[in-house]
């Protein structure tokens, strides 16, 4: 949605819809990804500038962006979370025509007796609480409230800061301990890599946990490299995130540090349900 208001240019129109899909054995031939099925097509469309071939062939490639950096999760981990659950994405652009971005997603059957359909309850899962203050270094505005109240729920104190400047400041001047710092790759002003050498000379016993929707090779692992604790990519379930906490706060790191893959999007439902259970 954001790359589609950018992309308009004064008056235009954003189309957005859904429809079910049966995939057929020639829609697989260019989407070798999926299965034949029933699908959900989600479909984002607008009237603006559009893309040439060149920058059409590269949105997917992490890091890269004909925006500035430190604005959300971006193309690459957008692709990653539909391929991971299953599902494909496409893009349809031409210059000065607009562009179609379409998203297939499994289509899952509730309720239909018919089709033997069952509602499964999702096992309740006991998480791993802790104590201490953990800085949120993270400027997403939506992520940043999630976090905190996933972070209080696990019994954790949060500190936010929504830039690199004020991160270094907090780590330079609050007055009390800052156990873990939760600390996102792309921020406004500099990257994670360049916040991390300056967080840990304020406060060299902190523990940092790399957070970000790209992969671990590249700056995470540099980070990593230069001697941060763990890493999370995103998306992670909550019980992914308070289990790499619980170890990151003990001082180990787990096998294949942070390789696995996110179990599923945290919501909003899921730390109301969490909530609930308490």
């Amino acid at each position: 949605m954001a790359n589609a208001k950018e992309a308009i240019e004064g008056p235009g129109r954003i189309r957005i819809t859904t429809r079910n899909v049966e995939v057929d054995p020639d829609f697989i031939k260019d989407h070798p990804g999926l299965t034949p099925g029933r699908y959900v097509c989600l479909s984002i469309e607008d009237d603006g500038k559009g893309m040439d071939e060149e920058t059409k062939n590269r949105i997917f490639e992490p890091f890269f962006t004909t925006h500035f950096m430190g604005r959300g999760l971006g193309m690459a981990s957008v692709y990653g979370i539909v391929t991971n659950h299953c599902g494909a994405i496409t893009v349809d652009s031409e210059l000065d025509k607009g562009t179609v971005v379409r998203i297939y997603l499994p289509a899952i059957s509730a309720g239909r007796k018919e089709q033997g359909a069952k509602l499964v309850k999702t096992p309740e899962v006991e998480l791993a609480t802790g104590e201490g203050t953990v800085l949120v270094i993270e400027d997403e505005e939506s992520l940043v409230e999630l976090f905190r109240k996933i972070l209080e729920m696990l019994g954790y104190r949060v500190l936010q800061a929504r830039t690199g400047e004020e991160a270094v400041e907090l780590a330079k001047t609050f007055d009390g301990d800052i156990d873990l710092a939760l600390l996102d790759i792309k921020l406004p002003d500099m990257e994670g890599g360049r916040v991390y050498p300056l967080i840990m000379e304020a406060r060299p016993n902190l523990k940092v946990l790399v957070c970000s929707g790209y992969s671990i090779d590249g700056p995470a692992q540099d980070i990593l490299d230069a001697g941060a604790q763990g890493f999370i990519q995103k998306p992670f379930s909550i019980s992914t995130l308070a289990e790499k906490l619980k170890e990151v706060l003990k001082g180990g790191r787990g096998k294949g540090e942070g390789r696995t893959k996110g179990e599923g999007l945290m919501t909003n439902d899921d730390i109301h349900d969490k909530s609930t259970e308490k």
